[in-house]
């Protein structure tokens, strides 16, 4: 089949259209990546300002170095206080109370031995003489009981004697008998006497062995009298009610002319100058505190006044509730002579208080101001840049203990180093660093700062 004259030349002319437009696309692509390369050269080329910092711009800062330092970690508990001696005085005997002195009141001092009440003493006074009579009579039985042993003991030597002469008598009669020198009548009134003797020598005998079994028993009833007596005794001293201890008295329960019954309470005395305070403290605490270890006891409220005391007692048991366990701190304090005085500073028996107790151990480790730590982040100064940087400061614990002395921080951030490190925290604190402690709110990471006080960078 044979193309018509009109159909190839437009053929040729749409072959021609494209072959144009790809020519000037890609014209203008070498034109545009020429451009951007120029660019960039003169970008790189071109010269740069000297920077001026504007010193308007520049925080003035207080820094503080990270020190490492022995630090002995501390530990708060709470619990009552209570003091380690106090007496209820009872009566020991049933009885009036005849005497009561006028200055026997709640809040006075007493000294330990002091009379407290006198007890009617007629009734024991009187059981005390009868049991010192019949000691006296039963030791003057005992005496006569020594003087018959004499005496009986003389008799029987005689009896004994004058039985040896009858039997010599007796054996001569016998033999005149015999050759009829004697007659019997003679004989026979020998051999009665005789035997009446030998009944009488019996009679001693049997006196003399009874006299130990007779001793005995008086001296049995002369200790037995003796022990009423010495009871007498102690019941009279009974009769007077002293104090047993030192101390304030807290209460009076009887006065003069009561009728008491024994074991009846009569008053209760508290010694203030030891107090022992029983603090519920961490479990984690149990293989750090040991005896000996030294604790601030403190009031939580009013002044807040703080008393020195030592750990005297451990228990030996975890609450498994609470997770604590429970040591006994005692306090010492001195108790001014003369009329007690409840405005001074005393630690009272039953107040709630709270308690530090140092560990007997310590580690070494990383201290910084608490106000220079947020969450768990410092700022420091970086002394080549002149700028403020982050640095990771892991807290193990805060403690308002003096770590370094001569130092204007009471709070102190004792830190945990041995932490990994996550990939987006900054770098970890080291000891050395200079720690930014003033202007924290207003330092984003990079902020030229400059030392406020020179005096003040290694307080």
């Amino acid at each position: 089949m044979t193309k018509s004259p009109d159909t190839a030349p437009a053929a040729s002319r749409s072959g021609s259209s494209v072959v144009r437009i790809g020519i000037r696309l890609g014209a203008g692509l070498l034109i545009l990546f020429v451009s951007f390369g120029a660019f960039h050269v003169l970008r790189e080329n071109r010269p740069r300002p000297a920077q001026v910092q504007d010193a308007g711009s520049v925080r003035l800062v207080r820094v503080v170095d990270a020190q490492s330092t022995a630090v002995a970690r501390s530990f708060t508990g709470f619990g009552s206080t209570r003091a380690v001696r106090q007496a209820t005085v009872a009566a020991e005997l049933t009885a009036q109370v005849t005497e009561r002195p006028d200055w026997v009141q709640a809040g006075r001092k007493v000294e330990a031995n002091a009379v407290l009440f006198r007890l009617d003493p007629d009734v024991f006074r009187e059981r005390r003489n009868a049991a010192a009579s019949t000691v006296v009579a039963l030791e003057a039985d005992l005496d006569s009981l020594d003087v018959e042993l004499e005496s009986s003991q003389e008799r029987l030597r005689l009896s004994e004697q004058a039985i040896a002469l009858l039997d010599n008598e007796l054996t001569e009669l016998e033999s005149a008998l015999e050759r009829g020198a004697a007659v019997q009548i003679e004989v026979d009134r020998l051999r009665r006497q005789r035997t009446s003797l030998e009944g009488e020598r019996e009679a001693l005998r049997q006196v003399l062995n009874a006299i130990p079994s007779r001793r005995a028993a008086l001296q049995a009833r002369i200790a037995s009298q003796r022990a009423e007596l010495a009871l007498a005794e102690i019941d009279l001293a009974r009769s007077v009610v002293r104090s047993p201890i030192s101390g304030v008295i807290a209460e009076v329960f009887s006065d003069a002319g009561d009728l008491v019954a024994s074991g009846a309470p009569l008053a209760r005395i508290v010694d203030l100058s030891t107090i022992e305070v029983p603090l519920q403290i961490p479990a984690a605490a149990s293989r750090r505190v040991a005896v000996g270890a030294r604790a601030v006891v403190r009031e939580p409220s009013g002044a807040g006044k703080e008393y020195a005391g030592a750990v005297v007692r451990i228990a030996p048991e975890i609450d498994p509730a609470s997770r604590t366990f429970t040591v006994f701190v005692e306090v010492e304090q001195r108790i001014e002579p003369g009329e007690f005085d409840s405005s001074r500073e005393y630690l009272f028996p039953g107040q709630f208080v709270s308690g530090t107790i140092e560990s007997s151990t310590t580690t070494r480790s990383l201290v910084i101001p608490r106000v220079a730590v947020d969450s768990d982040r410092v700022m420091v100064l970086d002394e080549e840049s002149g700028t403020a940087q982050p640095r990771t400061a892991q807290v193990a614990y805060y403690t308002d203990q003096a770590i370094l002395p001569d130092s204007e921080w009471d709070q102190w951030a004792v830190l945990d180093t041995s932490g990994p490190l996550q990939a987006w925290q900054p770098p970890m604190l080291e000891a050395g660093d200079r720690v930014i402690v003033s202007n924290l709110d207003e330092l984003p990471a990079g902020t030229a700062v400059r030392i406020e006080d020179r005096l003040a960078e290694r307080r």
